[in-house]
């Protein structure tokens, strides 16, 4: 990300957004996000345990593919805020 000194060990929502909005921002013709990364910008929203989330181990060639959203389409929808400021991004970048 460029920024001066160590990684952090924990990824705040304030690094996924920025991660997110950076890619959303990039001339790339296409952006598209794992739902996960999307709901990792809003702390209520995320999960806790990232490594849960993953969807693929490829060391593992019995592992399958399993992720499930551990929150509803419906409650998802119901949270206006969220989705304002997901709009906002998608808006700023021009990709709306």
């Amino acid at each position: 990300m460029n920024k001066p000194g160590k990684a952090a060990t924990k990824c705040s929502t304030t690094t996924v957004e920025t991660i997110v909005q950076e890619h959303l921002d990039s001339t790339s013709m296409l952006t598209i996000f794992p739902i996960q990364d999307i709901l990792g910008m809003d702390e209520k929203l995320r999960k806790d345990d990232a490594k849960s989330e993953q969807i693929n181990e490829p060391s593992n060639s019995h592992h399958y593919w399993r992720y499930r959203m551990h929150i509803s389409s419906e409650r998802l929808l119901k949270e206006r805020g969220f989705i304002s400021e997901w709009t906002k991004m998608v808006q700023k970048s021009k990709r709306s």
